[in-house]
């Protein structure tokens, strides 16, 4: 059914509402949240005086299983950009055929640079089977950020750069991004453990600075 392989992450009451916010994490990584009273129950995000405080308690869940899950990260990281001096950390998890991906990697240089941010990046498909090839194509060709920023080759045949490696590697990134869930791509996450989905450059930004020292 619709719940099947879903979670319950948090249970807390409202009192002042009579409610119990219940916090169900969906296959693939999405939260659901329940406000649930009595045999009633509302689906949605509380506001609480113009915030929205079902919000901030999903990120600090994820933010949680984040820290919890680093090390997993760690492992299917696909290549790295190093600043000359480091001072925080940033997985970018993303998607070469995502063109709402692309918008954000262009800038993505100079903010590791202004931040003194250490990007790991992941590569994740969202783009089926020909996705994951150019996944895999760039394990194999051992490209740098540059080698992936650079739009040429995203456009070109995978076919001849395939690799056991390569493949390897995409297959346990699928299966760690199954296991922990993302939002979508692109994906931000800070070393601290905060995330942001999407080609939001203010945010990304803000993330970055807050992660400083992490």
């Amino acid at each position: 059914g619709a719940l099947s392989g879903a979670s319950i992450v948090s249970k807390k009451p409202i009192d002042d509402l009579g409610l119990c916010e219940v916090i169900v994490r969906m296959r693939g990584g999405r939260y659901l949240p329940c406000y649930v009273s009595g045999n009633s129950m509302i689906l949605g995000h509380l506001y609480r005086d113009g915030k929205n405080i079902t919000q901030d308690g999903i990120a600090e869940i994820r933010k949680s299983s984040f820290l919890g899950n680093r090390p997993e990260l760690d492992k299917i990281v696909a290549f790295t950009y190093r600043p000359k001096v480091k001072q925080t950390s940033l997985y970018m998890i993303t998607d070469p055929l995502c063109s709402h991906c692309h918008k954000v990697e262009s800038q993505i240089r100079d903010l590791a640079d202004k931040y003194h941010a250490q990007v790991n990046v992941i590569l994740y498909s969202v783009h089926g089977s020909h996705g994951e090839q150019k996944c895999v194509e760039a394990v194999c060709r051992n490209f740098t950020l540059d080698d992936y920023l650079n739009e040429d080759w995203k456009t070109g045949n995978a076919d001849h750069y395939q690799c056991e490696r390569g493949s390897e590697l995409i297959e346990k990134t699928r299966r760690v991004i199954s296991e922990i869930g993302i939002e979508g791509v692109p994906m931000f996450i800070a070393g601290n453990g905060r995330s942001i989905s999407g080609a939001n450059l203010p945010a990304l930004n803000e993330l970055i600075s807050q992660g400083k020292g992490e």
